[in-house]
């Protein structure tokens, strides 16, 4: 005999697959609310054991996937401000040199992070870092940075260039010109030299 009418599954609970009973949420599922079935946990939160009716936002230092039973710790050269916030990577000026970390320690003046954001860097030759935080920083088209480490880049005076890296001034070559500081090497006009 036929059923005359349909029987709502309780909040943590969903229908099974072949749709014949209510079965508890898995774990990285919940339900908040009688009828609606089992979803997947947002991404950074998680639920633990069956029957979830919520899910629970991952601590400072840690993020999740969506559907996900736990957190998992922050990686080095990403940090997590506050519950829920999941793992964000460390900007261009600053760095997480560990695990589990809430908030990045910005560069000091001269340095940048490396790739993977975990350690600082001296900035090469041709690049600038003026103040702490601010990361490596190419130098302006025209202008050079001939040390490591450099906070400020310096234009090439008239008559001179930048190597290709912008880490050195290099004379204008014949039948080209610079005609003032920081104005780069232009090549003459037809019938000049």
């Amino acid at each position: 005999e036929g059923s005359s009418n349909c029987t709502y599954c309780k909040a943590g609970k969903g229908v099974n697959g072949d749709g014949t009973q209510c079965i508890k949420c898995q774990p990285g599922y919940y339900s908040n609310s009688e009828g609606l079935g089992c979803f997947r946990c947002p991404e950074n939160t998680y639920s633990i054991g069956e029957g979830n009716t919520n899910c629970t936002k991952c601590p400072q230092g840690s993020g999740s996937e969506s559907g996900s039973s736990k957190c998992t710790i922050c990686g080095k050269g990403y940090y997590s401000p506050s519950e829920g916030s999941g793992c964000i990577k460390c900007d261009s000026g600053s760095i997480a040199n560990d695990y589990n970390m809430t908030k990045c320690t910005p560069c000091p003046k001269g340095y940048g992070p490396n790739e993977e954001g975990t350690k600082c860097r001296i900035c090469p030759k041709g690049y600038r870092s003026p103040e702490e935080g601010s990361g490596c920083i190419k130098c302006v088209q025209n202008n050079i940075a001939d040390k490591e480490g450099a906070e400020y880049c310096v234009p090439c005076n008239a008559g001179y260039g930048t190597n290709e890296d912008q880490s050195a001034c290099e004379i204008c070559q014949p039948g080209y010109y610079s005609p003032f500081m920081g104005s780069g090497c232009s090549e003459c006009l037809m019938a000049t030299y």
